[in-house]
Parts: C-alpha cells; sequence; structure tokens
C-alpha cells in the first residue's frame, strides 16, 4: 500500500483540466499557432467595453462569449442581481474598514492606558502622566 505523502497529495487532475495563466501586458511576447486566438482573447479582456473593438474580433469562441456578455448585461434581472452584489461588496468593505479601525483605535487607548499605569508606577503623578499621553 502507498502512503500519500504530504507535498504529493494522493490525487491528480487530468488532462481534462488545463489552466494557463498569461499576462495581459506580456501576451504579446508569445509566439505561437496559438497567437491569433490568443490576441483574439487578450483584445477581448482589455477591450470588451468597446463595440468597435469587439466587432473587428472574428475569434467564435470569443464572438461566443462576447454573445453571452451581451446577453447578461441585456436581462435586467442579472443586471439587478449584480447592482446587488456590488453594494453588498462595497458594505462588507466598508464595515471591514470600520473594524479594523475600531480596532485600532481601540489598541492605542489600550497601548496609552498600560504606558499610564508603568508612568504612574515609576512615580510620575498621575495628573502628569495623562497629560504627557494626552489622555
Amino acid at each position: 500500500m502507498r502512503r500519500a505523502c504530504r507535498w504529493q497529495p494522493a490525487s491528480k487532475l487530468g488532462s481534462e483540466l488545463e489552466l494557463n495563466i498569461i499576462e495581459l501586458g506580456k501576451a504579446d511576447r508569445l509566439h505561437s499557432a496559438t497567437a491569433q486566438s490568443l490576441a483574439a482573447w487578450v483584445a477581448f479582456f482589455e477591450h470588451w467595453s468597446e463595440e468597435s473593438a469587439m466587432n473587428q474580433l472574428s475569434y467564435p469562441p470569443v464572438q461566443q462569449a462576447l454573445n453571452m456578455l451581451k446577453d447578461l448585461s441585456a436581462d435586467a434581472e442579472t443586471q439587478h442581481r449584480a447592482l446587488v452584489r456590488e453594494r453588498a461588496l462595497h458594505d462588507e468593505r466598508t464595515l471591514i474598514q470600520a473594524a479594523e479601525e475600531r480596532g485600532e483605535q481601540k489598541g492605542k487607548l489600550e497601548g496609552k492606558l498600560e504606558a499610564l499605569t508603568q508612568m504612574v508606577a515609576s512615580g510620575i503623578p498621575q495628573a502628569q502622566a495623562r497629560s504627557i499621553l494626552g489622555l
């Protein structure tokens, strides 16, 4: 029986799934048999909202993706869902930012109180220590 190692998982991906990561800014440097289809995809990702640029693309998979994007954009229900999701993400970021700011303020106050305790313990009058710390 073969034991699975931590660095070598027991399950492996087959050839059914292929993932290619290409930086759009560097995609024009690639020279291969698929350069024309890659160029079409790069143009799609960079200029999807520019109708004149999209009309020049003739690569069928890109045209299919563009048509799907148009269909989704034309559906009022999908647009509403996208807007609701965008608002929810914005609200979540706002809540996280507010919580972080409260945490920072709490941490600063705790630090000042600890410093006040240490200053008083070292013999500095409490009023003077408060004045120094801005409490």
